[in-house]
């Protein structure tokens, strides 16, 4: 965790569920996700008009072990996303609280199934934890729990969503 030190102190206002979508030209993301071009992740949004993403990839080509990419960034929305979902977070919640707790609920020890897929689960299960562990605003309970709904949809941009349960993966 010593790599993400330096924006562990940013303040969180949004927490932003993401849907994304690649071409399947994009060869990084179908290594990372062989599933119609589609990738979970979730953005904090702060006050600077900047964000940190969390993102599950699978990067190897011997196993299905995820790897947690924490990355600062200089904006808050991706060129790719195709769905959001915006879930506020409370009060003074900070980058460093988040990464306590994802660490201590090894939620970045994660294994996606055999098809690579398993993203969206992954990232219910963070929405989970983060709801029950008081970092969501009391006002947005119903939308933490909508969250697992709208991971349910594949989103394209040809059309409109489809059901599409999440495929679940395993945390070790």
């Amino acid at each position: 965790m010593a790599a993400i030190v330096h924006y562990q102190h940013l303040t969180v206002l949004t927490i932003l569920v993401t849907v994304h979508v690649f071409p399947l030209t994009d060869l990084q993301f179908l290594k990372a996700n062989a599933r119609n071009g589609h990738h979970a992740s979730i953005f904090f949004l702060t006050p600077e008009g900047e964000s940190v993403h969390l993102n599950m990839v699978d990067d190897s080509c011997t196993d299905n072990n995820g790897t947690l990419i924490v990355k600062h960034c200089e904006f808050q929305h991706s060129r790719t996303e195709i769905q959001n979902f915006d879930l506020e977070a409370k009060s003074n919640l900070t980058v460093g609280q988040v990464l306590s707790l994802l660490y201590h609920k090894r939620c970045h020890k994660y294994e996606y199934t055999e098809e690579v897929v398993g993203c969206r689960f992954w990232v219910a299960k963070v929405v989970d934890d983060l709801h029950a562990s008081g970092f969501i605003q009391p006002t947005a309970i119903s939308n933490a729990s909508l969250t697992r709904t709208f991971l349910e949809y594949n989103y394209s941009l040809e059309g409109p969503p489809r059901w599409d349960p999440m495929v679940p993966g395993r945390f070790c």
